[in-house]
């Protein structure tokens, strides 16, 4: 369950409202995307340098996508021979030391419907991969193991973005429109309905999981460009073409790898329960469902799996006031609550992230927190 920014809509990623709600979310990200920003730049500010003693791990950038063709018919001409390169190893170097990169597009039981569509290519660590391919077709929980995602466009031509010339003006570059004007509709239509579908997996794997922002890769080709999102916009950068400066590309995801969890944007504040704590959890909603609600046996067992599954509770750090100190003396405390997964999501693009969820105290008490 979602809410959009009425609070009127509640049936989430509805497939049947997959279309419309991919051009509602184009034009929601119209007002919030700045770009292009030049990829060296975007990878200084948004992620640390390889460590000096890691870089022998790190495989050669030169002809690193050389097998990926600049265009293609449809997607899978591209993002093949791209799985391949992006995996590809030799003697304990790799692109992406530490990471997985696996075709999510065809683990699903309708690939090509809204909603029941997954990206082209997820990158997961190799701690996660068993969670993820535990998971079956019908299921959607592999996005919850995702580190960046890549959505793949068999053509230049379907770039929703369009850079400035390298002859523009800083002044020019500053009024520049970012978004291309399609001459041809129905370009237009396939264009904005893919860009709507990246946005919709970038929504929905930070709906998923606690995150503070969330990189992707767009490929139009074999032209890239490199995509931040938190809940102020998105950043995106200027658009590159893996063959021939395939070391910008290599560099992200080397960079990318090395990066701390925090880097890669997952929020710290916030852990698995330790099994102690997960059997609070389950003993506090079942006593409170079942004081509430009068239910027994199986009713009572459907009930709290709405609220609780094994191994998926998490625990935050809450600041809170000294309840023992004077109100002139009183500093904020670090409180411990467990907390399962939100019963409502947002469903815009921009702005607070606000989920709804039951939390449990370490004290024992249930209290619902957004």
């Amino acid at each position: 369950m979602a809410l959009d920014k009425t609070r009127s809509h509640t049936r989430g990623l509805d497939p049947a409202e997959g279309y419309s709600r991919n051009r509602r979310y184009v034009q929601d990200a119209r007002d919030c995307t700045v770009g292009p920003m030049p990829v060296q730049t975007f990878l200084n500010a948004f992620l640390p340098s390889v460590p000096v003693d890691k870089e022998k791990e790190v495989l050669s950038s030169k002809g690193a996508f050389k097998e990926v063709p600049s265009s293609g018919s449809k997607p899978s001409d591209i993002y093949e021979p791209l799985l391949v390169a992006l995996n590809r190893s030799a003697k304990l170097r790799s692109c992406a030391p530490g990471l997985v990169f696996e075709n999510t597009s065809i683990n699903s039981a309708e690939p090509h419907t809204p909603g029941f569509m997954k990206p082209h290519i997820c990158c997961y660590t190799r701690r996660n991969l068993d969670s993820v391919h535990d998971t079956p077709a019908s299921s959607r929980a592999e996005l919850g193991y995702v580190e960046l995602f890549i959505e793949v466009k068999p053509d230049v031509a379907l770039d929703f973005f369009v850079d400035p010339s390298p002859e523009t003006t800083r002044e020019d570059c500053d009024t520049h429109d970012f978004f291309t004007r399609f001459q041809n509709e129905e370009l237009k239509l396939r264009a904005e309905r893919v860009f709507g579908q990246h946005i919709t997996y970038a929504m929905e794997i930070q709906a998923r999981q606690h995150r503070v922002c969330l990189f992707s890769i767009s490929m139009s080709g074999s032209r890239a460009r490199i995509l931040r999102w938190d809940r102020s916009g998105i950043i995106i950068t200027q658009s590159f073409d893996i063959l021939t400066h395939p070391e910008l590309l290599s560099e992200f995801l080397a960079r990318f790898a090395f990066a701390s969890d925090h880097q890669r944007g997952h929020d710290m504040s916030i852990g698995m329960a330790t099994q102690k704590e997960e059997v609070l959890f389950c003993d506090v909603v079942t006593k409170y469902i079942k004081d509430q609600l009068d239910l027994v046996d199986d009713a009572l067992t459907d009930a709290v799996a709405k609220h609780y599954q094994q191994g998926c509770v998490f625990a935050v750090r809450m600041f809170v006031d000294d309840s023992s100190a004077t109100p002139s003396s009183s500093t904020p405390v670090a409180d411990r609550y467990l907390v399962f997964r939100p019963i409502t999501s947002p469903l815009r693009l921009l702005g607070r992230a606000t989920c709804a969820s039951a939390i449990c105290h370490l004290l024992g008490g249930l209290l619902w927190s957004k």
